[in-house]
């Protein structure tokens, strides 16, 4: 026979994982549709996305110094960490109006800073080429964020070893980036994403999610893999943090990253006051 505490934590156990699952459905922001709706809960090994890694991701950046700010994260796969780069008065007149912004937030290379009296556009700074050169190749897309202005500061960055790196600022497009409990319930389904391509690729989103029960948000994600390869860049740095939504809640990408992506040409030197751009096309698929 059964004893009476035992069968009342039979039936708890069941109903608080019923809880918690209803908590995690909550919907983006303030929008009016669910995108999260019908998505099912797909088995995801909780090692893929550990609660170590998830803090990383989602920890504040480091506090400036004056004009000289702290870019980047400490990561044990990069070598290079957390560096710092000191503006110019002009590098500050021309990317800020003379006054700096405030942080937003960071990755394992770049940062992103506010604009100030300026709510549609951020200033990224970052150390990554590869980035850079991906981010400007991918604007015919639609998927990632329009860019304004890309500059290479004459100032290089220093990491706490002095060793020196070339920075680049990137004006663009400022999007609206996920919460710290709807990247957490992204993560649960992103995994599935890195598949794309990897057994053959799908030649629409639809097709990759006919059988895994995508939610629009990680649908979007997939046709947004699927037009960055067919420009010719392989995005592989599949997560929360790496997209975010446009004005029209529309998914892009923020961080291209590691995608083997090659600068021609450099951008123009960034040591006085604002210059215009070059406006021959400097990026070619490699």
């Amino acid at each position: 026979m059964t004893p009476g505490w035992l069968k009342a934590l039979i039936v708890a156990i069941p109903v608080a994982l019923i809880v918690t699952r209803a908590t995690k459905r909550r919907s983006l922001g303030a929008s009016s549709v669910d995108p999260w709706a019908n998505t099912g809960d797909p088995e995801i090994d909780p090692d893929d996305y550990s609660a170590e890694a998830r803090r990383f991701y989602t920890a504040k950046p480091a506090k400036d110094k004056g004009d000289c700010l702290r870019l980047g994260k400490d990561h044990n796969r990069y070598t290079f960490g957390q560096y710092t780069v000191c503006l110019t008065e002009n590098q500050k007149q021309t990317l800020f109006k003379g006054k700096l912004g405030k942080k937003l937030g960071c990755g394992v290379f770049a940062c992103a800073y506010a604009i100030p009296k300026n709510t549609t556009k951020v200033i990224k700074f970052t150390r990554d080429s590869e980035d850079v050169a991906a981010l400007l190749q991918a604007q015919p897309t639609g998927v990632v964020p329009k860019v304004s202005r890309v500059f290479k500061l004459n100032s290089e960055g220093f990491n706490e070893h002095e060793e020196a790196t070339t920075v680049y600022a990137i004006e663009l497009e400022r999007l609206k980036p996920f919460t710290p409990a709807d990247r957490e319930r992204l993560d649960e389904e992103l995994p599935y994403l890195n598949d794309v391509g990897r057994y053959g690729a799908p030649d629409t989103a639809k097709e990759f999610c006919a059988d895994r029960e995508c939610s629009p948000i990680a649908e979007q994600t997939v046709d947004a893999i699927l037009k960055l390869r067919a420009a010719g860049i392989e995005w592989s740095d599949v997560h929360s943090g790496n997209i975010g939504l446009d004005k029209n809640g529309k998914v892009k990408v923020l961080d291209l990253g590691v995608s083997g992506t090659k600068l021609v040409e450099e951008p123009q030197l960034l040591a006085d006051g604002a210059r215009k751009l070059r406006r021959k096309r400097i990026l070619r698929p490699v």
